[in-house]
């Protein structure tokens, strides 16, 4: 007269039901599964609201309970319970996912392996793109393989998710061979699937005309491009100076029956910002006022970087002021460009009363950086992130020895960027980002000046992205190899050609194969085991980088690379010259030259001097040049290069840079970088020396950073300088220069 019942536990396994009869309590299977019921729902509620950390806690709970159960399982009839079901994984790894916490999600993925878990398409679908955010772009593909081989099929979620990879990493053109191949296995690419291709192009260099075809292959086949899909070919265009085509796209909009929204204006206003047409600028920003658009933050923003990089400052000062009016509170980029344009036009004292205007406002733009193996988007701004106040730690014990610091703190930096009077346009430019709280290992302040020749798109380009490939490139185990090879990938994607008619003509180089620049960078992190503060300094050319410590000569971090400079000399008269009718160093102007035209030995862009090489490569490895020379007697030579590759020209200028690793003390004053428009750093040069930077400094101890910067100018000018001045001044104590 009894009836069974069963309960079913989540199980990758052999389900297994228990079994009792109506008289009976409930035995030890049914508590168990009653217990994993809990666990699972515990799972799935932390899981829709992101707290990745307490689903991992019941997953390893759920695991435990398996694990007791199993052993007992083995002494019994009935059938192992092996491990969860892969939906309470795949849950886990959800929350993890949308907590950014990638290597967390892959470390799940390898547990569910070694239990033999069966994934199912949506648990690939997130390792692939968990593989994807780390940067492991190929991983990411070979999951599409795997698929296949287990039986598993891919839905557009995982294409989508493998092309995302390709965009991580700049590679476009995988991404289109990751669509076909989604095709060729009969799937329907949608408009999801097509933007995640689209911008995949849209961050890689010059990819603007395959990103406009893929969307009129969206057309043909019936599938309706939306406004994000124009808006990131927009972008792209803007990327690859293509203002003409951008301009084109958008006014194409009607006919395709989408309308223009804000980001379009933004996008467009900083696309014609970049090509130097304020003007047109300035009339975007006014036809979205007369249509009602409604202008933000970003708008005004972007108008005042277009008009401050094409020297219009009356204008910047205009739209400036014009923001306020409209009840918009400026950014701190909105500051910085409008102060950066006053500073090239002479016009101090209207900057320095936008200084004090920016440092009152206790305005703070905090840029926290991408994630380990994550690549910040580039949006429209590019979220340069100036940090004005950092906390100052006033409990730091001062010693008779200089202590270790544990502690970071600025009370604010100080900037100066003048034009000098021997060209047309300023070509310097400056970085300045930071992060309130980042894991020690990982960097959390950075500083650079970029001195630009031939122009000053690559100075603009290393502003806008080698901060951005350094936080993405860093290896807390490595720090100083990550940034060399950060350096050296920025310098590949720089020399990329660009330009020409289907491939034809294409010139190498942001800017042209003549465009340049020096830079001095100083990155600040936490040592990972000790917490200890270091300061990694990494040049090329002869920008500079110093640090004071008190009641000692402050110390030059960065190294000279110039033809004066011994260890440079020796270095390039030791290579093979490819023409010798051309000396590889020779007088010109006074000066020594590399090829009698560059006075430095290393820098970023400059293809005319840099190897041009040939290079075979299959279709999963990313087209970049070597930017190590072939040759034994090279002492930058770190790797072999097959024989098929051939050299063109090569006059030995290289982007490898000098790197130092300084322990920061407690009694270190201040740090200072500078463009060589300050300094002399080379026979013939005006601007002051050591000796006097550190009496300046000294000499203006009561006033503001901004004040100390200019100061410095002002003494370099009276001095004969006519070069572009950039310099940041940053205090690294609590009592000075407030």
């Amino acid at each position: 007269g009894g009836s069974s019942r069963g309960v079913a536990v989540l199980n990758g396994g052999t389900t297994t039901t228990t079994t009792s009869s109506d008289g009976g309590g409930v035995d030890s299977d049914a508590l168990f599964q009653v217990s994993i019921a809990r666990e699972v729902a515990s799972i799935r509620d932390s899981a829709k609201k992101g707290q990745w950390q307490q689903a991992l806690a019941s997953l390893r709970s759920i695991e435990e309970h398996f694990d007791t159960r199993n052993k007992r399982a083995n002494h019994s009839q009935q059938a192992t319970m092996t491990h969860p079901s892969v939906h309470v994984y795949t849950a886990v790894m959800g929350a993890c996912q949308k907590a950014r916490r990638w290597s967390h999600t892959l470390s799940i993925f390898e547990r569910m392996e070694d239990k033999h878990v069966e994934l199912d398409t949506p648990a690939y679908t997130l390792v692939i793109g968990a593989l994807g955010m780390r940067g492991r772009r190929r991983d990411a593909v070979k999951m599409l393989t795997r698929m296949r081989r287990r039986g598993v099929p891919a839905d557009n979620m995982a294409y989508t998710a493998a092309i995302l990879a390709c965009d991580r990493i700049y590679n476009g053109e995988f991404a289109i061979t990751v669509l076909r191949r989604m095709q060729e296995n009969q799937l329907k690419p949608d408009t999801i699937v097509y933007n995640a291709c689209i911008k995949a192009q849209e961050r890689s260099e010059n990819r603007w005309e395959a990103a406009l075809a893929l969307a009129d292959e969206m057309r043909a086949n019936g599938i309706k491009p939306n406004i994000r899909t124009y808006n990131t070919i927009i972008s792209a265009c803007r990327k690859s100076n293509a203002w003409e085509a951008a301009l084109g796209v958008a006014l194409r909009l009607g006919d395709y029956g989408v309308k223009a929204d804000l980001v379009t204006i933004n996008t467009l206003i900083s696309t014609m910002g970049s090509a130097a047409k304020w003007q047109a600028a300035l009339a975007l920003l006014r036809s979205s006022q007369q249509r009602s658009m409604n202008p933000d933050v970003i708008t005004y923003t972007s108008m005042i970087a277009a008009a401050s990089r094409s020297g219009a400052w009356i204008t910047a000062l205009d739209v400036f002021r014009e923001m306020k009016d409209t009840a918009i509170p400026p950014s701190s980029k909105a500051y910085e460009e409008v102060i950066e344009a006053c500073d090239a036009a002479y016009q101090f004292e209207q900057a320095a009363t936008l200084e004090k205007e920016l440092l009152d406002s206790d305005l703070i733009y905090t840029y926290t950086g991408p994630q380990p193996g994550d690549m910040a988007d580039d949006g429209i701004l590019h979220a340069a992130a100036e940090q004005n106040d950092m906390l100052y730690d006033a409990h730091e014990q001062q010693q008779q020895q200089p202590a270790r610091r544990s502690s970071f703190n600025v009370s604010h930096w100080g900037k100066f960027l003048g034009k000098g009077t021997e060209k047309e346009i300023n070509e310097d430019r400056s970085d300045v980002r930071g992060a309130q709280q980042t894991p020690n290992g990982r960097p959390f302040a950075f500083f650079a000046v970029y001195d630009g020749h031939g122009g000053g798109s690559t100075a603009q380009w290393l502003k806008e992205n080698l901060a951005v490939i350094i936080d993405t490139q860093w290896d807390v185990d490595e720090p100083k190899e990550s940034v060399r090879l950060a350096f050296r990938s920025a310098d590949a994607k720089i020399l990329e050609p660009r330009g020409g008619i289907l491939g034809i003509g294409a010139e190498r180089g942001v800017g042209g194969s003549q465009c340049g620049s020096s830079a001095a960078t100083a990155i600040m992190y936490r040592t990972k085991d000790t917490g200890v503060l270091n300061v990694l300094t990494a040049n090329l050319g002869n920008s500079v980088v110093f640090l004071k410590p008190k009641n000692e000569q402050m110390v030059a971090l960065t190294a000279l690379h110039t033809p004066y400079n011994q260890t440079e000399f020796e270095r390039i008269q030791a290579l093979e010259n490819p023409n010798p009718s051309i000396p590889l160093i020779r007088e010109r102007g006074g000066r020594l030259r590399l090829g009698g035209s560059l006075s430095l030995t290393r820098a970023f862009g400059d293809a005319y001097l840099k190897p041009n090489y040939e290079i075979p490569v299959d279709e999963d490895d990313v087209r970049y040049p070597p930017t190590v020379d072939t040759r034994r007697n090279d002492p930058l030579r770190e790797e072999s290069i097959d024989n098929k590759i051939q050299k063109v020209s090569d006059f030995g200028l290289r982007a490898d840079p000098d790197i130092t690793v300084t322990e920061m003390k407690t009694n270190d004053e201040w740090l200072l970088l500078a463009t060589n428009g300050l300094m002399v750093t080379a026979p013939g040069d005006s601007g002051l020396t050591p000796e006097q930077v550190e009496a300046i400094v000294e000499q203006n101890k009561a006033k503001t950073p901004n004040e100390v910067c200019a100061a410095l100018a002002s003494e370099a000018r009276q001095n004969g300088s006519k070069d572009d001045i950039t310099i940041i001044f940053v205090p690294l104590g609590p009592d000075s220069y407030r």
